[in-house]
């Protein structure tokens, strides 16, 4: 008799424990519905952005819209979501073929050069998206184009390269649940093993560099894997080097507010990294990752409270279409940072936990930040009021990506119960903050005279 209601108690708690996941499952999907309905606000029935959120009409805001939508429909998986993000494609795609809001080539003096490079990198990586997501040969090309004015202005990088979108594009096709391109990761490794020695220039010139590189390489040896592909021996190599000297670098960083970018920055590279679980570096890449993650983790949380941490400029700015180009080189050349409760970090986490797991205080951050972020009425304030203009629109933003991550990795139990294509995504992380990772070296290519800014 007792051990039958031993047995109870224990089915008992078992049921408790799933009802409160799945509440708190329905209460992110709401709260993404609620991101939903607020995006449909900011559009007419056309899919042009309304005067009230960005007066200009600028490229960069309709794009900004538009990721901020497929970080929805990654998440929520809906037809809605998807209508959406077809209608915002369309209007994108137009613009780019007339450069509408874009100076392809940057051969004309019609924008200034800081604002036409991000409108270029938000550009191409929203038709990444698009492409990713729907096979879209008309979002493929004008993402190819886009990228290409990025390859003629600043040269070959591991970053901006028309090789970089196709592999951003792969990880997308992943969460819809479709096998990318092959012929896409083919060309994309060709590419990158052409431009070794413009990798390890790019990689040499700092630390920002280093660990950009890095992440890239990690995303494209895992698409190459997953397309049954073989990269040469030289190109893992070079990544196995990359990986040792990000370790060694991270390792000399002070842990303090002040270098969390350059925390954050090495964490990042070294997760993607450890995905690669079939080389032997995955593993330090992993340790080292986790280290990272519970040095940061100790400045990025107290108790129940999210605390406040520098952040580079671009980490944020440009996520406004209300806040121009010149603002932003007035903070940089200033020195002054912004300071937000980063969702970059628990997003990580969520990567990482794939291919490490995590330490009990680790899982309370990502516990901690779904929970403050996903409220149904109104929003998280991720950033201090007055810092940005669109405040709302910025902090769905942020709250978005985390959320729809979330959501991605609930779905993996019952994916792979149904043993669908869907489960081929679950080993990889929806990496929508790819062109913020890339946007933290652009101070970089300032400094190596690539951009006149």
């Amino acid at each position: 008799m007792v051990a039958k209601l031993a047995v109870l108690f224990l089915v008992f708690l078992l049921l408790a424990s799933v009802q409160s996941q799945e509440i708190s499952v329905q209460t992110v999907r709401e709260a993404l519905r609620r991101d939903l309905d607020y995006v449909r606000s900011l559009l007419s029935d056309d899919g042009k952005l309304s005067s009230g959120f960005d007066p200009s009409g600028s490229l960069r805001g309709q794009v900004l819209v538009g990721s901020m939508v497929a970080g929805i429909h990654a998440g929520l998986g809906d037809p809605e979501s998807l209508a959406l993000l077809n209608k915002i494609a369309e209007k994108v795609n137009k613009r780019v073929e007339s450069e509408d809001g874009l100076d392809l080539g940057f051969d004309s003096e019609k924008m200034q050069e800081l604002e036409n490079f991000i409108t270029h990198v938000l550009t191409a990586d929203f038709l990444a998206m698009h492409y990713g997501f729907t096979k879209s040969l008309r979002s493929k090309e004008n993402m190819l184009r886009v990228a290409d004015s990025l390859e003629q202005r600043l040269g070959w990088t591991p970053a901006w390269s028309k090789a970089a979108y196709l592999v951003r594009s792969t990880r997308v096709a992943f969460i819809s649940g479709s096998q990318p391109t092959a012929a896409d990761i083919e060309n994309a490794l060709n590419e990158f093993s052409t431009h070794m020695m413009d990798i390890v220039s790019f990689s040499t010139k700092s630390f920002e560099g280093l660990t950009g590189s890095l992440s890239q390489l990690s995303l494209l040896l895992d698409a190459v894997e997953r397309a049954g592909l073989t990269a040469p021996t030289e190109l893992t190599a070079l990544w196995a080097v990359h990986v040792n000297y990000v370790i060694d670098g991270s390792k000399s960083i002070s842990v303090s507010p002040e270098n969390y970018p350059a925390l954050l920055a090495a964490m990042t590279s070294l997760t993607y990294a450890a995905e690669n679980r079939r080389f032997q570096n995955s593993t330090l890449a992993a340790e080292q990752a986790v280290k990272l993650a519970e040095a940061v983790a100790a400045m990025w949380r107290s108790g129940g409270r999210i605390l406040l941490l520098p952040v580079n400029v671009l980490d944020v700015y440009p996520l406004d279409p209300l806040v121009s180009a010149e603002s932003m080189m007035d903070e940089i050349r200033s020195g002054r940072r912004p300071v937000m409760a980063d969702l970059r970090f628990p997003t990580l986490l969520l990567t990482l936990e794939r291919s490490s797991g995590l330490t009990p205080e680790l899982k309370a951050v990502v516990s901690l930040a779904v929970g403050k972020v996903a409220v149904v009425d109104g929003f998280f304030p991720v950033l201090e009021r007055g810092v940005i203009k669109s405040e709302e629109f910025v902090n769905r933003w942020w709250r978005v990506y985390l959320l729809s991550t979330y959501l991605a990795y609930q779905r993996e139990p019952a994916a792979r119960q149904r043993n669908t294509a869907a489960e081929i995504f679950f080993n990889i992380h929806p990496s929508f903050l790819a062109f913020l990772s890339v946007l933290l070296a652009t101070a970089l290519l300032h400094r190596a005279g690539l951009l006149r800014w």
